[in-house]
């Protein structure tokens, strides 16, 4: 199973980064959209919170502030090292060997959208939108007092309790053990909180 989207993941997944320490990924992201008719603006917010990057936009050149748009979201870390990262290709799915995180989330939505925005704006296609790229998520807690924000018209919103139901029993459990133990990802309330979620996956 080989192709372009599934080329650019199993590169993004060999990145190690993880919170705070994205500027690899961003690298990563201008190397790809490099010659492309999109302006890359990186935000301040990254010294704030400790960070060595902020968070990226990526605007193509076709993109109208005067028209309704949409941002599409991905974040660039990885909760867990994904540096020895092993990934299984078969016909139908990729898979980490078992003995490592895939680092799924999130190299699938930076590879998703990087492959959507390359292809957009190289075969012309409508759709009036930008790409943000988010630093920090996986500890977005402690750095939500730093972030300045982005204005946007917002005419609707959905949200739902994300605690790693759609991830694999492997990275579900390493998410747990770390905000369950003593580490820098300690946070004990919310491996409470996932752990009730993951009883009641529909949450």
């Amino acid at each position: 199973m080989t192709t372009p989207l599934v080329d650019l993941f199993l590169e993004a997944v060999a990145i190690d980064a993880v919170s705070l320490h994205e500027a690899p990924v961003v690298r990563f992201i201008r190397e790809k959209l490099s010659g492309l008719p999109v302006r890359i603006v990186q935000d301040g917010t990254g010294p704030v919170a400790g960070g060595e990057t902020g968070n990226i936009f990526c605007i193509p050149s076709t993109f109208d502030p005067a028209r309704p748009a949409v941002a599409l979201l991905a974040h660039m870390d990885t909760p867990r090292s994904t540096a020895n990262v092993r990934p299984v290709l078969s016909e139908s799915r990729i898979s980490s060997d078992g003995t490592t995180t895939l680092g799924v989330d999130n190299r699938a939505g930076v590879s998703v959208l990087l492959h959507v925005l390359s292809e957009h704006v190289r075969k012309g296609l409508s759709g009036n939108f930008i790409v943000v790229f988010t630093f920090g998520e996986e500890i977005g807690r402690r750095i939500a007092r730093g972030t300045v924000g982005l204005r946007l018209g917002i005419d609707r919103f959905i949200c739902k309790v994300k605690m790693s139901q759609d991830k694999d029993p492997l990275s579900r459990a390493g998410v747990l053990g770390e905000l369950a133990g003593d580490g820098p990802y300690a946070d004990h309330a919310l491996a409470a909180e996932m752990a009730r979620a993951l009883e009641a996956p529909d949450a």
